[in-house]
């Protein structure tokens, strides 16, 4: 009996990712060996429970230290508390966004609002609940991600910055455009490609794109061209956060 017999693992899963599954599997490998051979060294038919319990178990563990790693690589505010539980769901756009997460076909996700009314707030908590299903997850400010593809501009190589960012299930890209200059026109070439190389992947089965702006749709098409913007479109929900400024209040 294997681990894909009890979870029932069906082909083309590719939204899951290489290195949760090796980790499982050793987790398998590691049970085998301390049952003395097999899964269950007492009982010839295995305990379907017990084994879905560990496993539950390991995936519990590795979506934990998915969540913590996303915390520490995200050097600005913190968003260590942000989760679906904790929105109030007062505010008309708590039910949507919820909905979006509990899609299956869920696949871009457009948060605007002006500035401070807590869309980063909303995108991590988005990210702690996929984090929390075993999903991979990563988020990047779109000017930090660019920076970091330019020569010098960072401590790893600019092809490792994109397949990292090609490979997430769940990926988060905030403030999109909020550095942009509207009165100079569209964004560079370089902006351009960039854009639109990071969102392709996010079309495949399985990936999600959350994205958070201050800026309208008007404004968006002015910065970047139709490569991109019919990208961002496909099978996209959009959710306007409202309200006040959070930074200058506690609590949600």
């Amino acid at each position: 009996m294997t681990i894909g017999d009890v979870l029932g693992e069906q082909p083309g899963a590719e939204g899951r990712t290489t290195s949760g599954l090796a980790r499982i599997r050793e987790m398998s490998d590691r049970i085998t060996r301390e049952r003395g051979g097999h899964l269950h060294a007492v009982d010839d038919e295995p305990d379907r429970e017990q084994v879905r319990a560990e496993v539950s178990a390991l995936q519990a563990r590795t979506s934990s230290q998915g969540w913590e790693k996303l915390l520490a690589s995200w050097p600005y505010e913190d968003y260590s508390t942000a989760s679906l539980d904790a929105l109030d769901p007062r505010h008309q756009h708590v039910a949507r966004i919820r909905a979006w997460a509990e899609d299956p076909n869920g696949r871009t996700l457009l948060l605007s609002g002006a500035t401070g009314v807590g869309k980063t707030h909303v995108a991590f908590a988005l990210l702690r609940h996929f984090a929390e299903q075993g999903r991979t997850v990563k988020a990047w400010k779109e000017k930090s991600y660019l920076d970091a593809l330019l020569p010098d501009g960072g401590p790893e190589p600019a092809w490792k910055v994109r397949d990292g960012a090609a490979r997430v299930q769940d990926l988060l890209v905030d403030d999109l455009g909020a550095n942009r200059d509207l009165e100079r026109g569209a964004a560079t070439e370089f902006v351009q490609r960039e854009l639109c190389d990071l969102f392709s992947p996010r079309l495949g089965r399985g990936k999600r794109l959350i994205i958070t702006t201050n800026l309208g749709p008007a404004e968006l098409e002015r910065l970047y061209d139709e490569r991109i913007i019919s990208r961002i479109s496909q099978q996209i929900t959009v959710v306007q956060i409202t309200g006040p400024d959070r930074r200058t209040r506690a609590g949600w």
